[in-house]
């Protein structure tokens, strides 16, 4: 279930798989924190929500690098870039960007949702947002 190395070799699985649930649990948190933020930049109109955004979401990406590898940590890379290009370029997002950025979201909180419930991953719910991303950097640059 592992998908990085463990230099440790005196550590045990279970305490391997007790930091694991941890790191979900926490970055589920996170998460669900980015979400009420991007709902209430649209409610409000204004990007003051969005300010914690990319630094947040590069936190959880290296939780997604410790459960699931690489992938989910570009997607949410990619994400805090975005949401600091458009805060940097003082642009309010579109309904369709916002979607996007959800999409995202979701995928990752999916992942830790799985892992969680000792589900195997579900590649095709990964991809889904890394889609979203690529699509909104490209909207957004």
């Amino acid at each position: 279930r592992l998908k990085m190395k463990i230099n440790n070799h005196h550590i045990t699985l279970t305490k391997v798989e007790e930091a694991q649930q941890s790191v979900c649990e926490e970055a589920r948190l996170v998460l669900q924190s980015v979400s009420a933020k991007v709902v209430q930049t649209v409610h409000e109109q204004s990007l003051n929500p969005l300010n914690d955004i990319p630094a947040q979401l590069q936190e959880v990406s290296g939780a997604l690098l410790f459960i699931e590898g690489a992938t989910g940590q570009y997607m949410l890379q990619q994400a805090a870039q975005v949401v600091q290009h458009l805060i940097e370029q003082g642009s309010m997002p579109t309904e369709e960007q916002i979607g996007l950025l959800a999409n995202a979201i979701a995928s990752a909180d999916f992942v830790f949702e799985q892992h969680l419930n000792r589900q195997p991953l579900v590649q095709s719910a990964l991809q889904v947002g890394v889609q979203s991303i690529d699509t909104l950097s490209r909207a957004v640059a």
